[in-house]
């Protein structure tokens, strides 16, 4: 089991990547190789992400009934 650091960690790279895939590049098209990039794959990888950073948060006890609870 991973500890509250490592988790935050996590949590922290996952939301940056999640920021990256949501950027000029998106409404281009065109990935960080300068790849064209089909729109179904970068939503399928926000999807696994939001999934993931839900996980995280729950387990950090961020997430409560649906609110986000102010962190440290």
């Amino acid at each position: 089991m991973a500890t509250n650091q490592e988790m935050r960690d996590e949590l922290s790279l996952l939301e940056t990547r999640r920021s990256q895939l949501i950027s000029e590049d998106w409404v281009s098209g065109v990935g960080s190789n300068g790849r064209s990039v089909q729109f179904g794959d970068r939503t399928k990888q926000i999807e696994m992400i939001d999934r993931r950073i839900t996980e995280l948060k729950l387990s950090l006890g961020v997430v409560r009934r649906g609110y986000l609870v102010g962190r440290k």
